[in-house]
Parts: C-alpha cells; structure tokens; sequence
C-alpha cells in the first residue's frame, strides 16, 4: 500500500543497479547483492535483492525492497544499502543516509556515489526512494487527500516489440503546451533526472525535490513484460501539491513510455517511443466524485509513436482512477478488482476538453436570456407544448452542468487562496529581507539593469543564507544524538560505579570474616597449650603419686597424711581422668557422626572416700565431664566450620586476584 501501519513508517527503495563496483579482496568478480535496513537493524528485519544472475561489474537488479521503522524514531534513524558479494558475504560500498531527509510521499531518484581509491568516477548505485508515512496528509480546504492512478497494460500485443518499457506518470499543468513540445522538441523535455548523492557524508540539500512549474513530480515504474505486451499494473499517488490544482482545463495526466535498457544510462536526453495523455478536466472530477470505488479507462491511446499492434491499429493502454477521501484510505485500487469499476470513456473526455477550451465564455445573465429567450410574451405561447417541456429539460441539464463547473471551481479558487497565503508569507520574509538590504539605497537612480543586478545579489544571498541554515539544523541535530549517546553513556557509567561499590563491600565482607577467621584460629591455638599444659601437670601428678606409693622391701607401711581439706584424690582418680581426657581428644578428631556413648564411671572412686564426699565429688565430676563435651563439641564445630570459611575465602580472593569467575569449592571435613 501506499501508507504504513499505525505508529510506523515505511521505506520502499527501488534497486535498479549499480556500476563500476569494485573486485573482492581475493581479485574475482563480484556476484553482487544488496542489503536494505534501518539504523535498528538488530530489531528489525533487514531486506535483500536476489544476487545478479552472473558475476559482473555493473548488476541490474530492478527489485523493490521495503523496510520499516517507528515513527518516533525516524528523526534520528538512517537508511544502509550496503552492496555484498554473494560468495564471499563481504561488503563491496555501503551507504548511510539519514532518514529525515526524505521528503514523506515524494520519489526520490538518486545515484548513489561512493569514492574509491584509484577511480576517479567511484562506485554508483542507482536506487528511488520513497517515505511513507502512515496517514497521508491533507491539502486545507479540499475534499479529498490524494489521486490514486493503477496502470494496467497494453491492450493489444505488439508487432515490433522495443522491449521491456518503463513507464513515467506526471501531472502537468498546461497540456497544449506539453504536446506541442512533444512533437517539435521531445529531447527538451526530461523525463527522471537523477540526483547524485556523494557519499560517505551526504548534504542535506541534495534531498530536496526541485519542482519544475509545468511539468509536476514524475513517477516510475518498474520495467514491465512481455516485450509483445506490456503489463505494468503500478499505482501512483498524486498528493501534496500536485493534487491542489489537479483538476482544471489545462491540467492532464501524463505517462510516458521509455526502454529500460537506457533508462539510467544517459538521462535526462532520452526520447520516450510514445506517451498518453487524460485530460483531468471538471468532467472527470465530477464522474470521480460520484464513484467511491474509482473509475476504469480503457483504451487510452499512446501518442507519438510508431508502434503498431499486429493488427495494424494504435496502442492504446488501461488505467484506472480513484479519489482517495480519507487520510487512511481503506483500499487501494487492485489489478483483480478494475474490471468490476465503472468504465470513462476518453475519447468524450478529450472532446470535452476541447469544446471547453474552444468556448467562448459568456456572462451568465446573457446564457440565461438566450436559452428563456427575449420576451415571455407570444412568442412563448405560440410554441407547442412539447418543444416546451424540452427545453426545460435541456434546461435543467445546463444548469446542473453549470453547477457542477461552479461547485469544481470554487473548489479550485479555494485551493488557490491557500496556495496564495502561503506564497504572500514566503513573499513577505523576502520583502523583509530586501528593505533591510536595500535601504541605503535610492532606487530612483538605480537603473533597470542595476535593480536585476541587485536582485540577482539578494537572490544569491538568500539561498546562502537557507543552505546554512539547513547546515545549522544539521548540527543541531548531530549534537543532539550526542548527546543522547552521552546520556547513555553516563547511565552505564553510574551502573559501572554501582556494582564497583557492591563489590567493594563483598570484598570488606571476605575481609572482616578472614579475620575473624584468623582469631578463632588463634584462641583454638591457645586453647590446644592449655591443653597439653594441663595434661602435662596431670601425667606428673600422676606420677608423683605412682613413686609414692611403691613400698620398698622391709618397709613398714605408713599411712599418708591427710589433705588439710580432706578431699586428696587417689592415683585412680587421676588415671580416669587421663583416659577420658584421652578419649574425648580422639573423638574429636574423629569425623561428626553419631554421638558417641557416654564413658562410665570407673567403679574406683567410691571405694577410697565417705559417702558425703563420693556424692560430692561424683557430681562435679558428672557436671564437668557434661560441661567438657558440650564445649568440645562446640569448639568442634566451629573449628570446621571457621576452616571451611577460610578455604572458601582463600578460593575466592585468587579467583578474583586472577580475574576467573566464582565457582564454590568443596571443603573436606576429615
């Protein structure tokens, strides 16, 4: 279709081929094919052409690629061709252009030129480019939005076929003037005169459209077959300017029909085989107001040529006509659905023309006096009744003819008023600009050649003075996406910093707790000296009371003297406290398993002391002994778990010292 979808705007570029492309890195010749995206690529889907059909230099393609993007971002996005090989995938030109700079609806023929090192002439890709948006804009005080036009094809084959023909479709504005050019001067009147863009940094001032007062926007079509006959089934769409003065007396379509062999090879001095021409006079406005679904045009002659069809007769063509009324149009014109329009005959099209322009024109109150005639008296009376009652009907016919002329021109006067403000507008900023330049001088001396002069000067000036102003805008707009691209650069900034710092107090976590991991470590050291400086004062002790208690030969017993407190203990506390010393050391070193029995009390302590006593003495011991497991059991535990940590954190800081990615290792418990 000729709009986008909501929210969206399309791109339909037209390929139709390049030359003087360079040799692949490995010297062949390149099998080209183009890659058609936006700056989004990544998101979007990227089109492409088919390869050429051989390796070559100078590919023509003739394919018709389209791609899309959001419309909030077609400010800043840019349009890629990139060129490749098909064979190798590498690159052979690419070119960027940015998408702001194509006008919306309006046919954009360039040549692309990217220099190259050693070629003065550089590499060129010859493409049309078309913005669309997705609602087509309307003229202030019309009716409808835009002209659709659907060329069908030949109606009958050919006898001497040129070729395949491209067909060219403009609106002009003064079509006596148009035809005689075309029969005395053909090759004064160009056709598709591309614009060459040089590349890599394209101006923006060679995107606009140069509009040509008479001749209107031309649009192209794609090269159509068979050679015999012809089929293009193409639409154009008229809009903007082009459809504010499209229908008036003067006004007519145009088509013209050239070979696509040498469409892009000298433009600008070809010389169409023929052309058709429609007037687009009140008449067809009129029969395209009263048909929603469009009109059917058949047998539209081609002029100007020598082609004949095998019968012998004038080529004549098809078309098809719609008036688009609304911004979003709910259909466009199809090849399977013209049949079923109502068919405009041309030939009373441009007979119609003709008589209008051929008319005198009268005032309306002498029209009205010659059809009522001079006197209502007798004369009236003597005719019959008849003859009465037709010319009223005749009447009656004028008068809705007349109407509807009244209705398009006030139409065209309305369309014109706009126009009018617009160019009073532009004239006065100019006038603005010419009293401020111009006021030092005394334009009553000034001759006529001087005042040219003067104006040629302002004139020079002001189109300085726009082409800076556009380059102005293009800086702006150039700091702009700098600076979007340095707010995005900040943010990951601030993200960089921010994860810094949580790293860095991960890092004081580790710290902090292989630190306190080194404590633990020092008092479980500590702990172990005291350890063995109590075993060692109690295996002297022991063994104190073991010297003292052997009896020599011949010796008389005596009995040891008594504690002061009277709670001394025997050499067989001693020994039990030694052996379960010794066994809660080894079932500390043992791994965590099922808690081991509790040891029983050895049988030898309640023999040596008083019942009081043996009490007294069984209870502390019981509640030592319950106080030593619960804290070795502890001190276990922590001791495992603080070497666990250590390794861990041992693991962690390399791994970090030497940039590999945390992986937790396992920490053996035995």
């Amino acid at each position: 279709g000729h709009v986008a979808r909501v929210g969206k705007e399309a791109i339909t570029v037209t390929l139709h081929g390049a030359s003087n492309l360079p040799a692949t890195r490995e010297g062949r010749v390149p099998w080209p094919y183009v890659i058609v995206k936006t700056s989004r690529g990544d998101e979007q889907k990227a089109g492409a052409t088919r390869p050429s059909s051989v390796p070559t230099h100078t590919p023509t393609w003739e394919e018709e690629v389209t791609v899309e993007l959001d419309a909030e971002d077609a400010g800043w996005a840019a349009l890629t061709l990139t060129v490749a090989d098909k064979a190798t995938k590498e690159a052979l030109g690419t070119f960027q252009l940015p998408v702001r700079h194509l006008q919306p609806f309006q046919p954009h023929h360039c040549r692309l030129v990217l220099p190259r090192t050693r070629e003065p002439a550089g590499m060129a890709l010859n493409v049309t480019i078309i913005r669309k948006g997705s609602f087509i804009p309307r003229c202030h005080g019309l009716s409808y939005v835009a002209l659709e036009v659907l060329l069908r094809g030949l109606s009958a084959p050919l006898a001497t076929p040129p070729g395949a023909l491209v067909a060219v479709a403009r609106v002009v504005s003064n079509v006596q003037e148009y035809k005689h050019r075309m029969e005395k001067h053909p090759i004064t009147w160009p056709t598709i005169n591309p614009t060459t863009i040089p590349f890599p940094d394209p101006p923006a001032a060679a995107f606009s459209i140069a509009r040509a007062p008479s001749r209107g926007c031309p649009q192209m079509s794609r090269p159509a077959g068979p050679p015999e006959q012809p089929t293009w089934d193409t639409s154009f769409l008229f809009q903007g300017q082009d459809v504010a003065t499209i229908f008036s007396e003067d006004t007519a379509l145009v088509i013209e029909y050239y070979p696509s062999e040498a469409m892009w090879d000298a433009p600008g001095t070809l010389v169409p085989v023929g052309y058709s021409v429609l007037p687009l006079t009140s008449r067809v406005f009129r029969e395209l107001a009263a048909q929603s679904g469009g009109l059917r045009v058949d047998g539209l002659a081609v002029q100007g040529t020598d082609l004949r069809t095998t019968s012998g007769a004038i080529p004549t063509v098809g078309l098809c006509l719609q008036l688009l009324r609304s911004e979003r149009p709910a259909a466009f014109l199809t090849p399977s659905g013209s049949d079923a329009l109502p068919s405009l005959d041309p030939a009373g099209v441009l007979e119609r023309g003709e008589e209008l322009r051929a008319a005198p024109m009268r005032p309306f109150h002498c029209q009205l006096s010659s059809w009522f005639g001079e006197s209502p008296g007798g004369q009236r009376g003597a005719r019959s009744s008849a003859l009465g009652w037709q010319e009223v009907g005749s009447y009656r016919l004028a008068l809705k003819r007349m109407a509807g002329d009244l209705l398009s021109l006030r139409q065209h006067v309305t369309s014109l008023e706009v126009e009018n403000r617009h160019l009073r507008h532009s004239l006065a900023s100019q006038e603005e600009l010419g009293h401020t330049l111009l006021a030092d001088v005394d334009l009553d001396v000034m001759t006529r050649e001087e005042l040219l002069d003067r104006l040629a000067t302002l004139k020079r000036k002001l189109v300085a003075g726009t082409v800076e102003m556009r380059r102005l805008k293009d800086h702006v707009q150039q700091l702009q996406n700098e600076l979007i691209r340095k707010n995005d650069r900040e943010k990951d900034l601030v993200l960089l910093q921010r994860a810094h710092r949580q790293q860095q107090a991960v890092l004081r976590r580790c710290q902090e707790k292989l630190a306190k991991m080194k404590g633990l470590e020092k008092t479980v050291r500590q702990q172990e000296k005291v350890i063995e400086a109590m075993e060692r004062m109690l295996q002297e002790k022991l063994a104190g009371v073991g010297r003292s208690t052997q009896k020599p030969v011949g010796h008389i017993p005596v009995d040891p003297p008594p504690h002061p407190t009277g709670e001394a203990l025997s050499g067989e506390v001693y020994t039990a406290l030694l052996t379960e010393n010794h066994r809660l050391r080894e079932e500390l070193a043992r791994p965590p398993h099922a808690s081991p029995p509790i040891a029983p009390r050895p049988p030898a302590l309640l023999g040596g002391f008083g019942g009081t006593e043996k009490l007294s003495l069984l209870a502390r011991l019981e509640e030592a002994q319950a106080r030593g497991r619960v804290l070795e059991k502890q001190l276990e535990k922590a001791a495992r778990r603080w070497g666990r940590e250590k390794q861990e954190l041992g693991t962690r800081l390399l791994e970090r010292e030497h940039g590999f990615p945390h992986a937790p290792a396992s920490v053996s418990t035995e």
